[in-house]
């Protein structure tokens, strides 16, 4: 399945490659894991059994393509850049992990009862907390924040 997606992409790219810029590529990618990030929660609360797994599993496929394809851009860009950038980037990455574990464990701490209801109302947080990170990252990309 992963070799199918990468020649459909590879394909896209040699047609429409010309088109394609780091900016819009990064923006194109932020949308759908937004979007992804939004439905998962949905999807797990609406599906149930195996049609919810498989649902799951194509939204993370997604979510795991546009997060290639934000990260070879991010590092694409980056390779021209000095030394410093690249570690610079390389540790906001780790930052990044490390903060969404934090969350993690504070909302672990906060809805403590071992219930379904905990548990799903606790991942809907986690999920809005993302969504609203990566809306906040899009704003500021059409902005030209950065």
């Amino acid at each position: 399945m992963n070799f199918v997606l990468n020649v459909v992409f590879q394909f896209i790219l040699i047609f429409f490659g010309k088109g394609f810029t780091y900016k819009k590529l990064i923006l194109f990618s932020l949308i759908v894991s937004c979007i992804s990030m939004m439905l998962l929660p949905i999807s797990v609360a609406a599906f149930g059994g195996l049609t919810s797994f498989i649902v799951t599993c194509i939204i993370i496929l997604f979510q795991g393509l546009a997060n290639a394809v934000s990260l070879s851009c991010f590092y694409g860009i980056i390779g021209y850049m000095k030394d410093e950038y690249r570690v610079a980037f390389s540790t906001g990455s780790g930052v990044a992990g490390v903060l969404m574990n934090l969350i993690k464990y504070v909302l672990l701490l906060i809805f403590r009862e071992d219930t379904d209801s905990a548990s799903i109302l606790s991942a809907i947080i986690f999920f809005a907390i993302s969504v609203l990170i990566l809306i906040a990252t899009i704003v500021m990309l059409l902005v030209n924040f950065f």
